[in-house]
């Protein structure tokens, strides 16, 4: 039966209908570019994160180490924040745009940003990915009583000891007064050390020998100049001992020049500047330590022991400040021995016989310099030893004085000294990150 020219219409638009082979090809092909780019841009985001995350990171790291970076410059700062950042960055796969460090009211702010290549996204025609990452250092010393027993001798003249020393103790105690943001955080002194330690002569009830105690001739109060020998408490195995016992428990004997007392010939003894401190305001103590002038040659046990004795809890009311030293381990307690070790001392004072030759001194001298030291950690004070060039043979003993290997730096230079003070500050400060 022929088929009219309406049915064969009808059936051959049928099966052109159903006929896509053709058609289902280039449906998938038009389908490909979106969901290949949705599946690109969610393993291109993964990867963009974990750069970002090693970003923050590094930002983190880098902030933390410009915060801690006691005694440096701003300038100096950017470089340790740049090499920090850098050296935790991913070889490949992305670029570093800049890397910033900021001062910030609360310390140092870290900015940096980059790019990441992106991969399976680059068919949709974007081919990076921008990151941007802050991060912010608020850095406040922890409580806090320190003690600087600084070398206030001739031999300090020598070369460049004696600026290097100095210069470097005003930044540091900068860098403390800044970071110390609470009333009652931080404590300073600074002693002098030479031939004997001047107390200041309105401390007359700490000593023995002026007016109206036991002895004929004696110096007034107001003839006194504040200076102080060696309280020397022997025992059987250490004749030259010396303690944190207060002065109410065994006085101090005054120095004076007019004789002898005792054993000792005080008239070529030279007394240098009084003991700084101790005192909250930082300012006035770094004023100070400006006007300290080189005298004597050094007795290094006896300025420790004076160092010792401005944070022991055994003094704690003895420097007219309510609560001071703290005697309830609220606040962390430092003394800091900065010294040359050169001195005539042992021929004086110890047994006369300087193995080492003149201004060297001997075993006996730095021996009794150990035992001070001993007694000081055995209070949980942490101790820090500077070693500044001078007498070689002082080293081992300083060496042995700190707390730990990582408590004792050469300081020859003024770098090494920078890099002492920037140690020392990392670990004396609380350094936290905000976002």
């Amino acid at each position: 039966m022929l088929r009219t020219f309406k049915d064969r219409l009808r059936s051959t638009a049928t099966s052109f209908r159903r006929d896509q082979s053709g058609a289902v090809a280039i449906i998938m092909a038009l389908a490909a570019v979106p969901v290949i780019g949705l599946a690109g841009a969610s393993l291109d985001y993964s990867r963009v994160s974990d750069v970002r995350t090693t970003y923050q990171d590094a930002a983190d790291a880098a902030v933390l180490a410009a915060a801690t970076s006691v005694g440096r410059s701003l300038t100096d700062r950017q470089d340790v924040a740049r090499d920090v950042f850098r050296s935790m960055m991913p070889t490949h796969g992305h670029a570093v745009d800049q890397i910033n460090l900021f001062e910030h009211e609360l310390g140092y702010h870290v900015h940096a940003s980059g790019t990441v290549d992106l991969t399976l996204m680059s068919v949709l025609g974007i081919t990076e990915a921008d990151i941007a990452v802050n991060s912010v250092a608020a850095a406040a010393s922890a409580p806090l009583e320190i003690s600087f027993v600084i070398d206030a001798t001739r031999s300090m003249l020598s070369g460049s000891r004696w600026r290097t020393a100095y210069d470097s103790l005003d930044n540091m105690l900068q860098e403390l007064d800044a970071a110390a943001d609470d009333e009652g955080e931080l404590f300073v002194t600074v002693g002098p050390m030479g031939d004997v330690v001047n107390i200041g002569n309105g401390r007359d009830g700490w000593v023995s020998g002026l007016e109206g105690s036991p002895g004929e001739n004696l110096l007034t109060a107001d003839e006194w100049n504040g200076c102080v020998m060696a309280r020397e408490e022997p025992t059987g195995q250490s004749p030259y001992r010396l303690t944190d016992a207060n002065p109410a428990e065994v006085p101090f004997l005054i120095l004076d020049h007019r004789y002898e007392h005792g054993e000792h010939d005080q008239r070529w003894f030279s007394c240098g500047e009084t003991i700084i401190g101790p005192s909250q305001d930082v300012a006035a103590v770094i004023r100070d330590v400006g006007q300290i002038s080189a005298a004597g040659t050094g007795r290094f046990d006896q300025g420790l022991a004076w160092g010792w004795r401005t944070v022991s809890a055994n003094w704690n009311g003895e420097w007219g400040i309510p609560g001071y030293p703290d005697n309830a381990d609220e606040r962390r307690k430092v003394v800091v021995f900065i010294s040359d070790g050169n001195s005539t001392m042992e021929d004086y004072l110890f047994d006369g016989h300087s193995e080492w030759g003149w201004n060297n001194g001997g075993t006996e001298m730095f021996g009794n310099l150990v035992e001070t030291c001993t007694q000081i950690k055995a209070q949980g004070i942490q101790l820090y030893m500077l070693f500044v060039e001078g007498n070689p043979h002082a080293e081992s003993f300083m060496r042995e004085c700190a707390t730990s290997p990582a408590h004792f730096f050469d300081v020859t230079t003024n770098d090494a000294m920078v890099e002492a003070f920037g140690a020392m500050g990392s670990s004396l400060s609380e350094v936290r990150l905000v976002r």
